[in-house]
């Protein structure tokens, strides 16, 4: 079994080399549109686009593609080690319940639920190369164009289109994703979407593998505070592997499914549990406070949930304003307005952290190596 919390620490490593990515190719878009957009002659301008598209096509395949190769020793490593910690967790138990669990070395099973799982994983970011190539593409595309009409119509000076257009590829991120009801995922998002479930997925298997090797039926659900509401309906339950009346099912907790347990994003984790001999790490009546914990927020209690939503969305806001003041340097504009920005979003985020008790995460404030704090 992983805790919340180490689940949720799992994409840190590799999440680290994808925003060191973002930052380089987003300074490689600033500097290609200062570059372009000084292009007014109508003909000229289309060659030279095409020319740039081309370019930064390859830039960001190649780019990508070397931060990828690094991080699949990095997913290798960090893999491992969640599987053999979910193991010497179960293990314990099983040991205490008079049974014998054999190393995970000694089981091809075991062994090839963890490589599947790593295989899954690293094919879902080669994937991501491609996509983040192809969106970004036209990311850059928009933003290169919207500033070239702007500064030929004559109703923006160089400059000012130039800091727009910059402006509108950081707003959001490097985009990785585009999806046909015209959502778009962020290289950020995709990334760590990618790793956490990715680890949860493979430890949840080879734990249900665990269990089934040694006729365990039950397995009891960690719970942390500030789940989804979806799931905050069974954390902390027993589900029984073979369907017995009166435990949760797997069809009930979802499992398999996007939005269930194991599914996207989840940080949720079992472990075994035997009747008589284990205890509930938590009891209903704890459970239920814990589903229910609110913060102080301007006056009043509001759910922990809500409080963690209100502290991501400051966190990308922090993140947005990096973004900008990293590319504005990169294409010789004046940072010091985003920069500001970022002192700005950096006291909100310190005055709600106050009021509403949280613990501030540095890590989900980064954007890539510059103004980490």
């Amino acid at each position: 079994m992983l805790t919340p919390e180490e689940l949720d620490r799992m994409p840190e490593g590799v999440l680290a080399l994808y925003l060191q990515a973002e930052e380089d190719i987003l300074a490689d878009m600033a500097r290609r549109i200062a570059k372009e957009a000084r292009v007014t002659d109508t003909v000229l301008h289309q060659r030279e686009r095409l020319k740039a598209m081309g370019a930064q096509y390859e830039y960001v395949m190649q780019t990508l593609s070397s931060y990828t190769g690094r991080a699949q020793g990095e997913l290798r490593e960090l893999f491992e080690r969640a599987g053999e910690k979910t193991l010497a967790y179960d293990d314990r138990i099983y040991r205490a319940a008079g049974l014998s669990p054999g190393a995970l070395a000694d089981s091809p099973v075991l062994l090839q639920l963890l490589e599947a799982g790593l295989s899954n994983t690293g094919g879902l970011f080669r994937n991501l190369t491609r996509t983040t190539a192809s969106a970004g593409q036209q990311q850059f595309i928009a933003a290169l164009d919207r500033a070239w009409m702007q500064i030929s119509s004559g109703g923006f000076s160089y400059q000012a289109a130039v800091r727009e257009a910059i402006r509108s590829l950081c707003a959001s991120g490097l985009s990785a994703i585009r999806y046909p009801t015209g959502h778009v995922d962020s290289l950020e998002v995709a990334a760590r979407r990618a790793v956490l479930t990715g680890v949860s997925q493979t430890t949840g298997k080879i734990g249900l593998q665990r269990a089934r090797e040694l006729g365990a039926d039950l397995m009891e659900l960690t719970a942390h505070a500030g789940a989804r509401p979806s799931h905050a309906a069974w954390q902390g339950k027993k589900v029984s592997l073979r369907g017995e009346r009166g435990y949760l099912s797997l069809s009930s907790i979802g499992y398999g499914s996007g939005d269930g347990f194991k599914g996207w994003n989840c940080r949720h984790d079992w472990f075994p549990f035997f009747p008589g001999l284990s205890e509930d790490a938590l009891g209903e009546k704890a459970l239920k406070a814990l589903s229910r914990r609110t913060v102080p927020y301007q006056g009043k209690p509001i759910p922990l949930y809500e409080a963690t939503q209100k502290q991501r969305a400051m966190e990308r806001g922090i993140r947005r304003w990096k973004r900008e003041a990293s590319a504005l340097e990169a294409a010789g504009q004046d940072s010091s307005q985003a920069r500001a920005k970022v002192r700005e979003w950096q006291e909100r985020i310190r005055d709600y952290l106050k009021e509403t008790g949280l613990q501030r995460d540095y890590f989900r404030e980064r954007a890539g190596k510059q103004l980490r704090k």
